[in-house]
């Protein structure tokens, strides 16, 4: 449960609002994809310490591309994810000339977490 509770501290992070009810299964389903997906990507058999925080923003990119998609994420919802964040290397930012609906920082927001496919490049095995 460590990793299910990192997403939980992720995904509060970012403005979301937890609620077991409804969220709980979607997010168990997505880090077991997230998973797959990371270990297919790189040829490995487990995730490596390094790998955990990307694996992390993944699964909660996902997640909230999922609920996103389905109407999930309200109006109150999306008010709080973001307008600017910076975390490690990555930032995201938002033209000050054009103001962005909700719903497109959403999706700026959700493309930031999961095109991350420059780390998984730079952890990939190779294959014999």
């Amino acid at each position: 449960m460590y990793m299910f509770d990192k997403v939980l501290e992720r995904l509060g992070a970012l403005g979301y609002c937890y609620s077991e009810e409804k969220d709980k299964a979607l997010i168990e389903e997505e880090m077991g994809l997230g998973e797959a997906y990371i270990l297919s990507a790189c040829n490995l058999g487990f995730i490596p310490k390094v790998l955990e925080g990307i694996y992390i923003d993944i699964v909660c990119g996902r997640f909230l591309e999922k609920r996103l998609l389905d109407g999930g994420l309200g109006q109150e919802e999306l008010s709080g994810i973001v307008e600017s964040i910076t975390e490690g290397d990555v930032t995201v930012r938002y033209e000050s000339g054009k103001e962005l609906s909700e719903y497109e920082k959403a999706e700026k927001l959700i493309r930031s977490l999961t095109d991350r496919e420059n780390e998984l490049t730079a952890n990939r095995r190779f294959r014999w």
